[in-house]
């Protein structure tokens, strides 16, 4: 017969260790589920700073896009410029360039 029987069944001292087993058991898991209830606040407090900075991320990728289409059409806005001041200049001095050219080379000076 197990030793945990008595004359008429269980045997009581062995009952009530049994329930203070699973009370110590139940207030175990009580105290892991808090953690986790913790661990889950911190994780939530994480993220949502990880939400904020990808957020912050985006924004300032978003202002460099801008800036940089800026640049881009004022760079172009400059070489547009810049093309047409040669453009007026060639035409302009072209005439004269080909005159140069095509006149007799200067005597040389008299000493």
């Amino acid at each position: 017969m197990p030793s945990h029987l008595g004359h008429g069944g269980l045997d009581a001292g062995f009952v009530w260790q049994q329930l203070a087993d699973i009370q110590k058991s139940l207030g175990a898991i009580d105290a892991k589920l808090e953690q986790q209830k913790e661990s889950s606040v911190k994780l939530d407090a994480d993220l949502g700073k990880v939400k904020a900075d990808v957020a912050e991320f985006k924004q300032i990728r978003h202002t460099a896009k801008v800036l940089g289409t800026i640049a881009g059409v004022v760079l172009a806005g400059a070489l547009a410029v810049t093309w047409f001041v040669v453009r007026e200049a060639w035409t302009v001095l072209k005439p004269l360039a080909v005159q140069q050219v095509q006149s007799p080379p200067a005597p040389p000076a008299a000493k």
